[in-house]
Formats: structure tokens, sequence, C-alpha cells
């Protein structure tokens, strides 16, 4: 398998623009090996995330957090069908210990 990603992330907070909001963006290519893609159901695709984080301080150690993620995927060895991309929506609520 061949990989390669880059990632970039800005904190609003930091920058003195919006308290507690942090942005982050990744962009992922996975080149599977083709003679082990039957057996491991594992196929070449591309993957794009982006998450934002927020915290207020009338909710301390608690973060608030908004995923959506794509993956476009090439169909499995045989498949006339494509079961391996997908578009992901995610709204967390984590409390940090």
């Amino acid at each position: 398998t061949k990989n390669w990603a880059v990632k970039a992330s800005y904190d609003f907070g930091k920058a003195g623009m919006v308290s507690g909001f942090k942005v982050a963006a990744d962009y992922e290519n996975m080149n599977f090996d083709d003679a082990k893609a039957a057996i491991t159901g594992f196929t070449d695709r591309d993957i794009f995330h982006v998450d934002m984080w927020k915290t207020f301080k009338e909710v301390p150690n608690t973060e608030f957090k908004f995923r959506f993620a794509t993956v476009d995927a090439d169909a499995a060895v045989g498949a006339t069908t494509d079961y391996n991309s997908y578009d992901e929506y995610r709204f967390e609520i984590n409390y940090l210990f």
C-alpha cells in the first residue's frame, strides 16, 4: 500500500478571532496493492475530512465537534456496485477528563 496525506489546521482562538474555535482539513490518497484487494476488500481511495471544534467557557472541559468526510473509492474487485465510497456527517460532544 502506498499512502500520502496533507493536513492544514487553524486555531481561530489563538488568532484572536473566535475564542475556542478550531478547523482542520485533510486529504489522503491510498493506493492499495491490487493483488491483495480481492483478499482484503480494500481498494484505492481518496479521502477528504473537515473537522470543526468549539469550546465554551460556560461548559468547561467539553468540546463540540462536527466532521464532514467523503471517501471516493474504487469498486471492489469483481463488484458491480461501489459500496466502498461514502459521505459521513458526524456531530460529537466530548467531555475531556
